[in-house]
């Protein structure tokens, strides 16, 4: 039988059932200190997350869950908030460069469209929206069928 090192944010915790809520809980309270809302995280902490513990504590039957639990999920937001602050800018770069594509397919659709003028709106030079990009995936597919 062969033994394979694992890191103690990936180990497997015993009664991982008892722990969900704490876990749920405690990233968002991490997520919040880190995004500097301390009073919001405060409430969160002396409330809910004080529930969620003792209740957790009270369903465990080994002590050692709690200080791994709280490790692992801060480790996570870490990682987390990491990953985003390298990817935000490269997905930012990435939807400036394909704004004028996308408010291209999109002005055929627009002229269609009985609820916004063609005039009314112009195209700008922020990033597009949510609705913006559904709108050009829609205009490229209703063009795609007239161009077979």
């Amino acid at each position: 039988m062969s033994s394979v090192a694992v890191s103690p944010s990936c180990a497997p915790l015993a009664e991982p059932a008892h722990w969900d809520e704490v876990r749920r809980i405690y990233r968002r309270l991490c997520l919040l200190r880190s995004q500097g809302h301390l009073d919001e995280a405060a409430a969160l902490e002396s409330a809910e997350f004080a529930r969620a513990l003792s209740a957790a504590r009270k369903a465990s039957r080994t002590g050692g869950d709690e200080a791994a639990v709280l490790a692992a999920e801060a480790e996570r937001v870490s990682t987390a908030c990491l990953l985003a602050e390298m990817i935000a800018p490269l997905l930012a770069e990435c939807l400036r460069a394909e704004w004028p594509s996308f408010a291209a397919a999109r002005a055929p659709a627009r002229t269609a469209s009985p609820r916004v003028a063609p005039s009314s709106r112009t195209p700008s030079a922020a990033p597009p929206g949510i609705a913006d990009l559904i709108d050009g995936m829609l205009s490229l597919e209703a063009a795609e069928p007239a161009a077979r």
